[in-house]
């Protein structure tokens, strides 16, 4: 349950890294979910524009999204953009995050505008501003295995309470895991890596592979990187776990994102499309 004041480890990464939807929880109360609309979480994305993607993610009565796309030199970047729905419409601001070595932590700076609106919990047209260029495209839920889970979802947006500034989505479909894992580079940029397998419960281990690709505004052809290393997942529970992550960048990237066996929990609101179905009709 997300309150108005910072009192658990839960909102940790909200507090430093999600500056102002933290600042927006102050004056917002908790909310049910029948008060508000809040569209199925996961991975969405544009069919016709493959490469790019956005992590929408109910949180209490919020929407958090991460949007994984590309800088003008065809490197990984993403941003951030979150608050409270107006009915089936999301107009809020959108941040930028770099990482400061010396305090070891983010320094977030305002990029631009995104909308959102919903047709439904699976599709919506969305509309961004970034850096005073504009544009737009219609986005759906990214559905990659519609077979029936036999264990437990763990979808959701990931944190490590205790080392702010970071976090990774997984989204799990059927028996197979995608997640993508936000961090930084040597130099305090925003990067990203994308990674998947199978997936039937307990820890999973995934090949971390860095993309190349168009920024919103240019004209570029995607591309896949070298492997950059693997992230290994443990949350075979719904609300916590622990992740081991071991990425290095290949160049014209250079750095590394290094966490060892810490402690992880998940900031989203539980699913609510496509429950767990154990075998033979069984219950959990």
């Amino acid at each position: 349950m997300i309150r108005s004041r910072l009192k658990s480890a839960r909102t940790a990464w909200l507090r430093a890294c999600l500056v102002a939807f933290a600042w927006g929880l102050f004056a917002i109360p908790t909310l049910s979910h029948a008060q508000v609309f809040q569209p199925h979480g996961g991975l969405w994305w544009n069919p016709a524009a493959a490469g790019h993607g956005f992590d929408i993610t109910p949180v209490g009565g919020n929407i958090v999204v991460v949007w994984y796309t590309y800088d003008e030199a065809g490197n990984p970047t993403w941003y951030l953009a979150t608050g409270l729905p107006d009915g089936t419409s999301l107009a809020v601001p959108m941040y930028r995050y770099r990482w400061d070595a010396d305090t070891q932590s983010p320094i977030e700076s305002r990029a631009g505008t995104l909308s959102i609106d919903f047709s439904d919990q699976d599709s919506a047209n969305l509309q961004w501003e970034l850096d005073g260029k504009v544009g737009s495209e219609p986005i759906v839920r990214y559905v990659f295995d519609d077979t029936a889970r036999v264990v437990e979802d763990i979808t959701g947006l990931w944190y490590q309470p205790d080392r702010p500034g970071y976090g990774f989505t997984v989204v799990h479909q059927g028996a197979t895991l995608v997640s993508v894992l936000y961090f930084y580079d040597a130099n305090g940029d925003p990067r990203w890596v994308l990674g998947n397998d199978g997936y039937g419960g307990g820890p999973a281990t995934l090949i971390a592979r860095a993309f190349t690709g168009p920024c919103p505004y240019c004209d570029r052809a995607a591309g896949i990187a070298p492997v950059s290393g693997f992230f290994t997942t443990n949350i075979s529970q719904r609300h916590s776990g622990t992740f081991v992550a071991a990425v290095m960048l290949k160049a014209p990237l250079a750095g590394a994102w290094l966490v060892d066996f810490e402690p992880v929990e998940n900031l989203s609101t539980a699913p609510s499309v496509g429950a767990a179905q154990p075998p033979n009709g069984g219950s959990l």
